[in-house]
Order: structure tokens, then sequence, then C-alpha cells
């Protein structure tokens, strides 16, 4: 593990939040808008927002922030991609449990999260795969 780069783990982790955070962000507002322009009531538009659907987007959305996480914390380390995109998974699982150990996160069902804890080293580990170093050519001696 010491290929591991802190800096570039810590920056990937930003990344990951960052991106869920403002795509989970667009996502509300573009499907709050667009019941909206169907003609349901504020409490059909929360309560859809709110439903089974959203769940599904906002876990798409999470592992999809987490693969880019992955794949930035792998182009900022000099060496060991999968190491770095390994450490953004594990930094993201550390601090889903921190968010269910202080309370929160009750209002989803336990298959969200067991999920979550399931799927988001691999896609961490997805994301920075995508990251290819360039080949050293090694002279031929003959």
């Amino acid at each position: 593990m010491s290929a591991m780069r802190v800096s570039a783990v810590f920056i990937g982790l930003v990344v990951d939040i960052g991106a869920t955070v403002a795509a989970g962000m667009v996502w509300g507002i573009a499907q709050g808008f667009y019941l909206a322009r169907q003609g349901l009531e504020p409490e059909a538009i929360a309560a859809s927002i709110q439903g089974e659907g959203a769940l599904l987007a906002g876990f798409a959305i999470g592992l999809a922030g987490t693969f880019l996480g992955g794949h930035v914390a792998a182009r900022m380390g000099r060496h060991a991609p999968l190491a770095q995109g390994l450490g953004v998974g594990i930094a993201s699982i550390a601090l889903g449990a921190l968010y269910l150990a202080v309370g929160s996160g009750d209002e989803v069902p336990t298959w969200y999260h067991v999920a979550g804890f399931v799927t988001v080293v691999p896609a961490a580990l997805l994301g920075a795969a995508t990251v290819t170093r360039p080949r050293v050519e090694r002279p031929v001696t003959a």
C-alpha cells in the first residue's frame, strides 16, 4: 500500500462527493421541474422525488461520482492507479459508515446501504482502471 498517495485519494474523494452532490442536485431540480410541468401538486412531486425510482437514480449518480473520483485519484497518483482507486473506495466506505453511525440515512431502506457498500470499491477501481500509463520502451540488447 505504499504506492497510495494520500493527496491523490483525498482529491479523488472530494471529486466523488462534489460530483455526486452536484449531479444529484441537478437531477432533483430537473425532476421537480418535469413533474411540475406535468401538473402534479407539490406534495406529489415531493413523494415522487423520495420514491424508489429516485433512490435508484441517486444510487447510479453516487456510483458515477465514485467512478469519477477513482479516475481522478488514479490520474493524480504517480504510480499504481488501482491503489489510488482502492483508496477512494475505502475512504468512501468509511464516510458512509460514519454517516450511518451518527444516525443519518435512516430514511432509506437497508438494501440501499448494503448495495452501496458492496459496489463502491468496484466503482472506484473501475474508474482507476480507465487510466493508462504510457509504456516505457526498453532498449533491446543483443
